[in-house]
């Protein structure tokens, strides 16, 4: 049985989590995962670590992050604040233990340096990231793109919500939900971004090598557009459905083989882009997306 624990009770997302992992989540018909069990969590919200207790079934609530070192077998850090994913994980990673990083991974650009570098230095395997971009209708649309179903990629288009003023980190909370949908479709060699920020949204123009995609932060849903040369495909993301479950099938399958879903590159390509629209917005030039060699 591998024990888990949960770090950033706060988040829905750590609700989600238990419950697909300990049982009772619709997205898994309430089935549990036979031989994995989330047996405690840390949180600062005594609310709502009354709500993981009743809701996931979580047996202990830690009065500290690092709590259960030498007590699970991998750990989820689900903390709405990004500046504390790497201190939370930390600890964890220097025993040699998995861990799942939630959205933002970091806000911070050395923090991301940091943190996979840690883990290679103690041969842990990192996966995470918004679940966003693993619900069903953006993977066809990544499998339409790689397949070249529609001919030649022209381009294409994201809408997805945003949040530009909050506790969590302000623009940097939200945001990697919309651009990991845009790199799990289009991939991950960005090569630079044009943004403009309006006090409730964000524009932007993602470049790749021979195409652009444009982005709308700040729509009430999530949708995406891909142009090809031959075809057009939209498809609305509907976040509701399946994406907590793959990543918890993605997590599950990391700590059982020891092998990551993806490039330690790859992990943290979010921090950098994000970070890049931010500084664009704020500079009103484009920014090159570059992520020093990890």
């Amino acid at each position: 049985m591998y024990k888990v624990a949960i770090l950033g009770t706060e988040n829905s997302h750590a609700f989600n989590f238990a419950q697909l992992i300990n049982g009772g989540h619709p997205q898994r018909g309430g089935r549990g995962i036979s031989d994995f069990r989330v047996i405690g969590a840390y949180g600062y919200d005594e609310e709502a670590n009354k709500q993981i207790a009743q809701i996931g079934g979580v047996e202990m609530i830690a009065d500290r992050s690092d709590a259960f070192l030498g007590k699970v077998d991998a750990v989820m850090v689900t903390a709405r604040h990004g500046d504390n994913h790497l201190k939370y994980a930390e600890p964890y990673i220097k025993s040699g233990i998995p861990a799942f990083i939630d959205k933002p991974i970091t806000i911070d650009e050395k923090e991301a340096i940091s943190l996979v570098n840690l883990a290679k230095d103690h041969h842990v395997p990192l996966c995470g990231g918004s679940c966003c971009g693993f619900v069903t209708s953006a993977q066809s649309l990544k499998a339409a793109v790689l397949q070249k179903s529609m001919g030649k990629i022209m381009g294409g288009s994201i809408a997805a919500p945003v949040s530009m003023k909050n506790d969590y980190g302000d623009f940097f909370f939200y945001s990697q939900h919309l651009s990991q949908i845009m790199l799990e479709v289009f991939g991950y060699d960005i090569k630079s971004v044009f943004a403009y920020a309006r006090e409730d949204s964000v524009t932007a123009i993602n470049r790749y090598e021979h195409y652009d995609v444009t982005a709308h932060y700040g729509s009430r849903k999530y949708a995406v557009s891909v142009y090809g040369e031959k075809d057009i495909l939209q498809h609305e993301i509907n976040v509701q459905t399946d994406g907590y479950a793959h990543e918890v099938e993605v997590f599950t399958e990391m700590v059982r083989s020891g092998v990551m879903p993806q490039s330690y590159r790859d992990f943290i390509i979010p921090v950098f882009h994000i970070n890049a629209l931010k500084k664009s917005f704020d500079s009103g030039i484009e920014v090159p997306v570059t992520v020093p060699q990890v």
